[in-house]
């Protein structure tokens, strides 16, 4: 019996705390830090931008410039090794055939 009134006192307290909040302050509390944050995360975003474009416009021309030639180089090498992998298929058909026929003439005769 004595759980039970427990129980219902700290339900009633509770409530009792539930009613008592000023809902309007509490409000205001949540408006205000919402624009803070807001007010924060626009700031650091706007100076990321700022600082992102200004060093692109010193930077951006070397960039672009390299990757550019890099783009380039890499297709170069790309055309050059399959240039190089048809000439070693070539010479790998030679080797293997000549091996192949000295193998085979060595075996029958």
């Amino acid at each position: 019996m004595n759980a039970t009134l427990n129980a219902f006192d700290f339900v009633f307290g509770a409530f009792e705390k539930v009613s008592e909040i000023d809902y309007v302050k509490l409000g205001d509390d949540v408006i205000k830090r919402a624009a803070a944050f807001a007010a924060v995360v626009v700031g650091v975003v706007t100076y990321v931008v700022t600082a992102l474009q200004l060093f692109w416009l010193e930077h951006g021309e070397i960039i672009l410039k390299r990757a550019v030639q890099t783009v380039f180089i890499t297709v170069d090498f790309a055309g050059e090794l399959l240039i190089a992998g048809r000439d070693f298929r070539r010479f790998a058909n030679r080797v293997t055939a000549q091996v192949a026929d000295r193998a085979f003439y060595a075996a029958c005769y």
